[in-house]
């Protein structure tokens, strides 16, 4: 099957061609595997990918570089989206990321437990979601490792403690060491930034709401409005369920079920679209033969779809169900 690669990968790839610093390069891979779609086209190129990624650096191990160096901060992505929790020690950040992936992570009564990223898969209905435990920040310190993997993420989780009585004020100081560091959070943002500064898609959850003050329940109003604002309890599973729903619409993603002619859809094995995306979009995931030969399809699913034909630029919504036709 073609790889079916986009131009953003070539480009990457020259700018690869024209480095010789070996964590440039491991930059750069880093942002072509993220640019590279998921199918079984590029299985093959993304572990030749990888590969190289761990010669470089097993290379600079050898030559005593710090694994904090930001070579040993990539985390490959996997599922429908990459998710990390950001928080400070103490906010139920480790809780929450037990209960939502039931991976085992580090949780104590002491801050900063965590000491590196761990990563665990969430199930959201019919798809798998990565979440990425992060190791703590503070008003005065935000590791490396962490600075990268957000700006790579798909989507930034910042957990709050609500019984913290100043916990506003905390977060408004470390929204601004971020920032510092070129990092802004907003609604909708960019998964992987061809820029310096990188604009990030963020869900804020506030934790512990069943020990905190009326007073503490909301977001200063400094910080964006549209951000979306989840309260619950990481250790109570108070409106878990409600955080994972924030979390898919936060990732700007679509499923879309695909079936073929006279015979019942797929319903088991979704393919992962950007908001946005059109027929001729999810033809070009499928097989890059059936983008050139498509002629139409029909479609079964919102705004009252039954089977009603559509052209290529037609955009899809979640859940759709599409029949491609091709010549």
């Amino acid at each position: 099957m073609p790889a079916n690669l986009p131009p953003d990968y070539y480009a990457a790839e020259r700018k690869l061609k024209e480095t010789s610093d070996p964590e440039e390069k491991v930059k750069i891979l880093k942002n072509m595997l993220s640019i590279m779609p998921k199918h079984k086209g590029t299985e093959h190129l993304r572990g030749q990918l990888r590969r190289k990624i761990k010669k470089l650096q097993s290379d600079s191990q050898k030559k005593n570089i710090s694994g904090r160096s930001g070579i040993f901060d990539y985390i490959p992505k996997e599922g429908a989206g990459q998710v990390v929790i950001a928080g400070f020690p103490n906010s139920g950040k480790s809780t929450l990321f037990t209960n939502l992936t039931n991976a085992r992570s580090t949780i104590a009564e002491f801050p900063f437990s965590t000491f590196s990223p761990i990563p665990g898969m969430m199930k959201y209905e019919d798809i798998q979601i990565q979440v990425i435990d992060l190791p703590p920040v503070s008003e005065e310190h935000i590791d490396r490792v962490v600075i990268n993997i957000v700006r790579l993420a798909d989507l930034v989780l910042i957990i709050c403690d609500l019984s913290d009585v100043v916990w506003r004020d905390k977060l408004k100081r470390v929204l601004s060491v971020f920032q510092e560091r070129k990092i802004i959070f907003k609604k909708e943002g960019v998964s992987n930034p061809i820029t310096s500064t990188a604009v990030k898609s963020t869900v804020i959850f506030g934790n512990k709401i069943d020990n905190a003050t009326e007073q503490n329940k909301s977001l200063p109003g400094e910080i964006d409005i549209d951000i979306p604002f989840i309260t619950g309890s990481a250790l109570k599973a108070i409106n878990i369920n409600t955080l994972k729903s924030a979390l898919f619409e936060g990732l700007h993603i679509i499923r879309v079920y695909t079936k073929t002619p006279g015979y019942k859809p797929d319903m088991d094995s979704p393919y992962i679209l950007k908001k946005g995306a059109t027929v001729h979009s999810l033809a070009a995931v499928i097989h890059k033969d059936i983008e050139t030969r498509m002629k139409y399809a029909r479609i079964w699913g919102c705004n009252n779809y039954a089977g009603q034909r559509v052209e290529r630029e037609h955009i899809l919504c979640d859940k759709d169900i599409v029949e491609i036709h091709t010549r």
